[in-house]
């Protein structure tokens, strides 16, 4: 983009060389881009041409035979005007590093930038044009710097999301396999038979998480992935699947009951559906200390509605609590909360020293049903 910005603005006024000198908002250091007839070179370095141009000038474009002898400059501003430099009309290091003699200044200013370009020898001088072509290069860094920051913010949301799966699957399997394997060292000495039984448990678990691993990895690979034929996801399978561990792992009952829902709601938001079931089931074994759980899960017009019921102790504050007032608290289960507002739900948290009532709705953005 610097490259061809300066390129152009050369052709445009039929300059040979052009100096780019330019610092990002935000951004400790200067960056200095040299053209010279198609070759050209970049640096980014600490030392800074401060000014790069008189205080007189700031803000407007300007042409002078001379940039370090205090001769007459002709400013573009409202008016063109001579007027008198005392002194270099240009920072003297950066005027003699590139031997500026005539040359022509466009003030460029964004909300991402702050720079001049110095046009070196140019054959044609004209202050409309330099209106325009100061605009068209301030315009095109904002655009670009504009998509950097959306490019990173979308890497930053990407990320969060795989935190978040991580913690909800990976993590939590990982925990329950670790507990385990603390209860099949009293086993060995017990009952040998068992012991057994529970590791190679341990090992069908193990080779699931492997394979789940495996599909993130998968998805993170950057450039072209290699075509697979990807299964179904099987909302319902998985959440079996996922109570069965439970109850290998923590020893919950787990009760699922699913109603029939539209095949589209189940194909779009099952994954995420499923990691919300898991992070709340995981919390009831984990810190409720819950033996049983009823799910429920169904749609009702434009809605997705989880309900997760346990007989735990429940959150240690008692009471009922949207999302907003949990957070709010700083208290409650962040990684769901994050998990439920990253899709625009909401969630209602009835604690109670009979256990904890979670009351989960999700937008659909169509009717569930016709």
């Amino acid at each position: 983009m610097i490259r061809e910005a300066i390129a152009r603005s050369c052709s445009i006024f039929g300059a040979q060389r052009a100096v780019l000198v330019w610092e990002e908002s935000d951004e400790p250091w200067q960056h200095v881009d040299f053209w010279n007839e198609g070759s050209e070179s970049s640096e980014r370095t600490g030392l800074r041409y401060d000014p790069v141009a008189d205080p007189r000038v700031d803000g407007l474009h300007f042409h002078t035979p001379d940039a370090v002898a205090a001769e007459q400059v002709v400013s573009f501003g409202t008016d063109c005007y001579p007027t008198q430099i005392d002194g270099p009309v240009v920072h003297p290091d950066l005027a003699l590093r590139f031997e500026m003699r005539p040359i022509l200044s466009l003030a460029l200013a964004g909300d991402s930038l702050d720079g001049r370009l110095f046009l070196l020898n140019p054959a044609r001088i004209d202050r409309f044009l330099a209106e325009i072509v100061a605009s068209t290069i301030s315009s095109r860094f904002d655009q670009y710097f504009s998509m950097q920051r959306a490019r990173t913010a979308a890497v930053s949301e990407k990320m969060l999301q795989v935190a978040r799966d991580l913690h909800d699957g990976l993590l939590q399997s990982f925990t329950g396999i670790v507990l385990q394997l603390e209860n099949v060292h009293e086993m060995l000495e017990e009952d040998r038979e068992q012991a057994r039984k529970v590791i190679t448990q341990i090992q069908a678990m193990l080779m699931a998480d492997q394979r789940e691993l495996r599909s993130y990895l998968e998805k993170l690979r950057p450039g072209p992935r290699v075509r697979r034929i990807e299964e179904r996801f099987n909302f319902r399978e998985r959440v079996d699947e996922l109570a069965r561990r439970l109850h290998e792992q923590w020893g919950i009952e787990t009760t699922i009951e699913i109603e029939p829902m539209n095949r589209v709601i189940s194909e779009s938001l099952g994954w995420e559906t499923y990691r919300i079931i898991s992070e709340a089931l995981n919390n009831s074994a984990k810190h409720g200390e819950a033996s049983r759980v009823i799910v429920r899960v169904g749609s009702d017009g434009d809605s997705l509605r989880i309900v997760v019921v346990d007989n735990g102790n429940g959150l240690p504050m008692k009471g009922r609590y949207n999302l907003i007032e949990l957070s709010a608290r700083k208290q409650g289960p962040a990684v769901l909360g994050e998990r439920i507002a990253s899709l625009n739900g909401d969630a209602i948290l009835d604690s109670t020293e009979a256990g904890l009532r979670l009351e989960i709705t999700l937008p659909l953005g169509w009717k569930g049903y016709a």
